[in-house]
């Protein structure tokens, strides 16, 4: 229960964060064509760096060829709180974070069908376009 619920968290803490990148549409036109540019290369790795106001920042590695993501969500001071990395070819996620005691623990799950079709209509968008 408390793994499904800490995913659960975590899950909610990304989804709101990324909902920033959708209202902020004040940008030029050279900026909007690079943005462009880049989603249209055709990459085997990305990566995106999200930083909030508070200073929490988040950081989405995703390798094109092998199908596998990294999120890294590191505190104000920059140390890393929860890392989960979602593999998958071999329908698994593995996530590593601190329990209430400050000890790192951790935990591999099976992902079921249903989300393993969500996964792979997600790795077929950039990863920035995922995020936003």
């Amino acid at each position: 229960m408390k793994k499904r619920l800490t995913l659960g968290v975590l899950l909610s803490i990304l989804s709101l964060g990324f909902t920033g990148c959708q209202s902020s549409n004040n940008y030029n036109a050279e900026i909007n064509d690079a943005y462009n540019n880049l989603l249209n290369q055709e990459k085997e790795s990305e990566y995106v760096k999200t930083t909030y106001k508070d200073g929490l920042y988040i950081e989405n590695y995703r390798n094109n060829l092998s199908s596998i993501e990294r999120t890294d969500i590191y505190d104000k001071n920059g140390k890393l709180e929860s890392r989960g990395i979602i593999d998958n070819k071999h329908r698994l996620i593995t996530s590593v974070f601190k329990d209430e005691n400050n000890k790192w623990i951790g935990y591999k799950e099976g992902i079921s069908d249903p989300v393993i079709k969500e996964n792979a209509k997600v790795f077929e968008t950039s990863a920035i376009d995922t995020i936003c």
